[in-house]
């Protein structure tokens, strides 16, 4: 059993780190789009946006499956 807690624990670390990632570099993109033009800068949140949801919805599926 520990093994197994310690595995969710890990991967749940892992996610966090993650997710703060995330925030940091969505925080870096707005301010920085002040820089970039209008487009550009939408662009680059919404990918940013995108690829959040997506990992979102992969940790959702991983852990229902653990």
């Amino acid at each position: 059993m520990e093994i197994k807690t310690g595995g969710h624990f890990s991967f749940l670390l892992l996610g966090f780190m993650g997710y703060f990632l995330r925030l940091n570099i969505g925080f870096i993109l707005t301010a920085h789009s002040n820089y970039l033009s209008n487009s550009q800068s939408d662009f680059l949140l919404n990918t940013h946006l995108n690829t959040s949801r997506k990992d979102a919805a992969i940790k959702n599926i991983m852990f229902t499956y653990i």
